[in-house]
């Protein structure tokens, strides 16, 4: 059965959690199909002089819309219950009794009558329905005048024949007289009705502004945990995506841009480096801005040391590469390649080539033992590059934690990029984590997300025109919105391959950004507001955008490793921070095969958080 919510709210009785959790994990093959809405509110009575008005409300604990059958209602009493006189009361754990104002069958049946009245109203059809009261902690065997057993499910049932009660009571739910069935196009109708989705009436400009406003928020008490180390001449800070460290290292190249220090910022990324260096318009000599392999292929040609037979494998070739290079600063005396403070954001991607350590020791005016650094890293979820090693050992032996000495260590918690759902979904959904906690504490702000799954290249390719011809008739910048793909764009695998988007917004190709060049096409690119961005989900990492659409996760280059969605840990930490890019809206779209994967991630996504509400 699909239940909607697909989790408890952390107030539901635990009666009703039972119920739930009975509903959901049902296997018979009769109900799979079955949609069931979870305290459902619904209009006991219409004021005649404002027909749209509801006088008051009740509630049904269940209802089940079971196509070519009908309509459930299910109502659960739990705890221990008793009618003397015809007064019903009930008695929780806690002993306390506590009287009802109506036996539980007379409220069930009363919800079955005023939820068919109403919708016989609304679609001039009479819909079959019946209704089921559960006890699922006691048991009621009166068989008499006011009810029937047939529409109770006692303790003992429950636990051992709960499924077939349902199916059983849906015998009397057959279409006869002027009672309909209930096709597969009335439960579409009905499902507009019942409970709708309310997405379309919120302004996405309005979302993304409060989002900016809240994240700047957060934003800022992250900032203030760096000012208070402000005198700290080696900090290391850690923390999974968005909670902050990208902003924290711009924070420092503010700090000390107009002083007297010689400065490295090292990014390993090519994109983020370029794009941190633009946000400081002003040339500040004194502040050099690389990637670190940039840096090391730098330092060996600097001294005329011949790189030919370097390794083409990337990561053999950054070991041999950091390597030669502490050899050569090791025999040399000048101070070329010296610096006051060295800054590196995203260290994650770095730390673990050969004589790393030793190679920033050298260059670090003072050491890494005396010197002035700030460094920052996800050592757990986002080393992506890392996860290509053989050897797995490496990764953890040449930690930071393991291998400097003197320095105030950060750890961040707080998420403060993401809006609260994306900062949920992101860990489970792509499958890097099974259980709480999360690698971070979510905010509270609001966001959407939004997962399509289609067959085929073409069904993705109208679907993202669709998202698009949507973000622009709601007056939606285009450069707030980012598309992410595991594949570059010249890549037949990529979707945005030979086609254009250009109906509804023009494409500027992040690749094509380089450093130490004009990038006029970039500075024009930035200013239309008519203009989207696209880059690899990696190159991206450390940045971000307020929508960002998801083209192909879990998708491999060699398609053979992601079918039947078995992929590497690399593809599943590769999609966790595609997701956690978005700070407001994600588009995820899928190829129809990880479908069973999603579902499943959904499940365990509402699991879990269920259990955190409670």
């Amino acid at each position: 059965m699909k239940l909607i919510p697909p989790f408890c709210h952390k107030d539901t009785p635990n009666s009703e959690r039972k119920v739930f959790e009975a509903l959901r994990n049902d296997k018979n093959p009769l109900t799979q199909n079955w949609i069931v809405y979870h305290s459902l509110n619904y209009p006991v009575s219409i004021n005649k002089s404002k027909k749209v008005s509801f006088k008051y409300y009740g509630e049904s604990d269940f209802l089940i819309l079971a196509q070519d059958i009908g309509i459930i209602n299910i109502e659960v009493k739990g705890g221990a219950v008793k009618c003397v006189d015809g007064v019903w009361s009930t008695r929780g754990k806690n002993k306390e009794e506590k009287t009802l104002n109506k036996s539980p069958i007379k409220q069930a049946h009363d919800t079955k009558y005023n939820i068919q009245d109403h919708l016989q109203k609304r679609f001039g059809k009479k819909f079959p329905q019946e209704y089921l009261v559960i006890f699922p902690d006691c048991d009621i065997d009166s068989n008499n005048i006011e009810y029937s057993l047939n529409n109770i499910i006692n303790s003992n049932e429950f636990y051992s024949i709960f499924s077939q009660k349902i199916i059983n009571i849906t015998k009397h739910l057959k279409p006869g007289g002027d009672i309909l069935s209930l096709t597969k196009s009335d439960i579409i109708k009905l499902k507009d009705v019942i409970r709708p989705d309310f997405e379309t009436f919120i302004k996405k400009t309005t979302l993304l502004k409060d989002s900016d406003e809240e994240i700047y928020k957060y934003t800022k008490n992250q900032l203030r945990v760096l000012d208070s180390l402000g005198k700290e001449p080696r900090v290391l800070v850690t923390g999974s995506q968005g909670t902050g460290k990208t902003a924290m290292a711009e924070q420092v190249i503010s700090r000390f841009a107009n002083s007297e220090k010689k400065i490295l910022f090292i990014n390993s990324g090519r994109l983020a480096n370029i794009i941190t260096k633009l946000k400081f318009t002003q040339n500040f000599n004194n502040i050099k801005f690389t990637t670190f392999n940039k840096l090391i292929r730098e330092i060996n040609r600097y001294y005329n040391v011949d790189i030919i037979n370097a390794p083409k494998e990337f990561i053999s070739s950054n070991n041999y590469l950091t390597t030669q290079a502490f050899k050569i600063l090791n025999e040399k005396n000048d101070d070329f390649f010296k610096y006051d403070l060295i800054i590196i954001d995203e260290m994650q991607h770095c730390y673990f080539y050969d004589n790393f350590y030793l190679l920033i020791d050298k260059i670090l005016n003072k050491g890494l033992l005396e010197g002035n650094y700030y460094f920052f890293g996800d050592f757990e979820y986002q080393n992506i590059i890392g996860e290509q090693l053989n050897n797995k050992d490496v990764l953890e032996s040449r930690k930071p934690k393991d291998n400097l000495q003197s320095y105030e260590g950060i750890r961040l918690w707080d998420n403060v990029r993401n809006s609260g759902d994306i900062a949920y979904e992101a860990p489970i959904i792509s499958g890097i984590i099974d259980e709480l906690p999360l690698p971070y504490s979510a905010n509270e702000t609001v966001g959407r997300i939004k997962h399509f799954f289609c067959k085929n290249k073409e069904e993705k390719q109208l679907r993202l025109l669709n998202i698009l011809k949507e973000l622009k008739e709601e007056n939606i910048h285009g450069n707030d919105i980012v598309i992410l793909s595991n594949f570059k764009r010249e890549n037949s695998k990529n979707i945005l391959n030979s086609f254009q988007i250009n109906k509804y917004y023009n494409l500027f190709d992040l690749s094509q950004l380089w450093e130490d060049v004009d990038n006029k096409e970039f500075n024009k690119a930035n200013k239309d507001k008519n203009t989207v961005y696209f880059s690899t989900a990696l190159a991206f990492q450390g940045l971000e955008s307020k929508i960002v659409i998801c083209i192909d996760p879990l998708e491999s280059i060699d398609q053979n490793r992601s079918l039947g969605g078995v992929t590497s840990d690399a593809a599943h930490l590769t999609f966790f921070n595609a997701m956690g890019r978005a700070n407001t809206f994600l588009y995820v779209l899928w190829d129809k095969q990880f479908e069973p994967w999603y579902d499943k991630r959904l499940k365990l996504l509402g699991k879990l958080t269920s259990q955190n509400e409670n």
